[in-house]
């Protein structure tokens, strides 16, 4: 699911400076600006309805058929996290939040040109039911409709390609907003952001190799980094996804079969997973 960050007005001006010109968030700056005012209480910017899209928009580009689940209850979630972090806001404040997400997520899914993308558009849509508000939503179809070529030739290079727009926005975001560990699943808790940062460009490397070296850097990690026993539950394809972030490069059968041979071979004794929490690189 879509974590719930609120940005810093440090990280809103980096992000309107950066992406100044960025087709997406030109459109989006566009639509939602003026509803920013009408939210005393929640502000929601331009710049962080454009980092929800793209989180989002990665996350179905990892998961496809996957995602359908996670984009079901994306509406509820929004709301919830909102109401759940500002309990004194006004309802009409929190659906307007949850339509600007959700109508500017669909927004670029029906312009996707793909069959699910638009089913999926679709059920987000859908989903809005009494979460929706109602002035915003109508003006939004109308706001968004000067951008709609801009967006599909974004959208149609955009989702086949091996670019990560949440990480890259992620790199300007101040380091309380931003951490790794929402997409590396696996490490272990109480590392510092310098011992994250340290491993994932170590892993980064390892992903220019082959799926069996990668395994073994990842196991041979584990007095450091990862959280063995979380890592050898997880699912392949959630294994391969994550990889896929650092540069991996293999189809996602080779990947199964290299991971399956290198898994068994590589022995990971018992008392790794009582690793202390509190190590990292920097002791």
């Amino acid at each position: 699911m879509t974590p719930f960050r609120k940005f810093q007005p440090s990280d809103i001006a980096n992000i309107c400076s950066l992406y100044a010109s960025h087709p997406l968030f030109v459109a989006i700056d566009d639509a939602c600006y003026r509803w920013e005012e009408q939210m005393p209480c929640l502000m929601l910017s331009p710049a962080e309805i454009f980092w929800h899209t793209a989180h989002t928009l990665d996350r179905i580009r990892e998961q496809q058929e996957d995602a359908m689940p996670m984009l079901e209850r994306l509406a509820t979630q929004y709301y919830n996290d909102y109401r759940r972090n500002y309990p004194t806001a006004e309802n009409k404040e929190i659906t307007l939040v949850v339509t600007l997400l959700i109508v500017s997520l669909a927004n670029c899914l029906y312009l996707g040109g793909y069959r699910l993308y638009t089913r999926f558009a679709n059920m987000l849509i859908r989903s809005l039911t009494d979460k929706k508000h109602a002035v915003a939503y109508e003006a939004l179809l109308e706001a968004y409709a000067p951008y709609e070529a801009d967006i599909t030739r974004w959208m149609q290079t955009y989702m086949p390609s091996d670019d990560w727009l949440s990480d890259e926005i992620n790199q300007y975001l101040t380091p309380s907003e931003s951490t790794s560990t929402e997409h590396f699943a696996y490490l272990v808790s109480g590392l510092s952001e310098l011992a994250i940062r340290t491993f994932e460009n170590q892993l980064r490397t390892a992903c220019t190799g082959t799926a069996t070296d990668v395994a073994k850097f990842i196991l041979d990690s584990k007095y450091t980094f990862v959280d063995i026993q979380r890592w050898r539950m997880a699912r392949l394809q959630d294994k391969y996804n994550e990889l896929r972030r650092f540069g991996l490069r293999c189809s996602d059968s080779n990947f199964g079969k290299a991971w399956r041979n290198a898994d068994n071979k590589i022995a990971v004794p018992a008392y790794s997973r009582t690793f202390p929490q509190k190590h990292s690189i920097e002791e």
